[in-house]
């Protein structure tokens, strides 16, 4: 589940890029944390993606999850938003 600060920031970002038209949505995990911690990290990436479809339905939306060595990073999500060129 998302945080009431990660739905802040998920419709912050939404409504900051209204022209956008596809959002991804990257789980992050530490590299040595068990592969379990896979299945936490990808849910929390559905969640935003999710979040973000429902607060603009024109979004295409993908979710993934991917390793990372910075411990800065660990258990966060990354949007990646992408809007056509104008």
């Amino acid at each position: 589940a998302l945080s009431i600060l990660q739905k802040k920031q998920v419709k912050a970002a939404v409504d900051s890029n209204p022209n956008a038209d596809k959002f991804i949505c990257t789980g992050i995990r530490y590299y040595d944390l068990p592969v379990s911690v896979n299945i936490m990290v990808r849910k929390r990436a559905k969640a935003a993606c999710e979040l973000a479809k429902e607060l603009n339905p024109n979004l295409s939306t993908w979710f993934q999850n991917k390793l990372t060595w910075s411990r800065s990073y660990v258990g966060k999500v990354l949007l990646t938003i992408k809007s056509p060129v104008s």
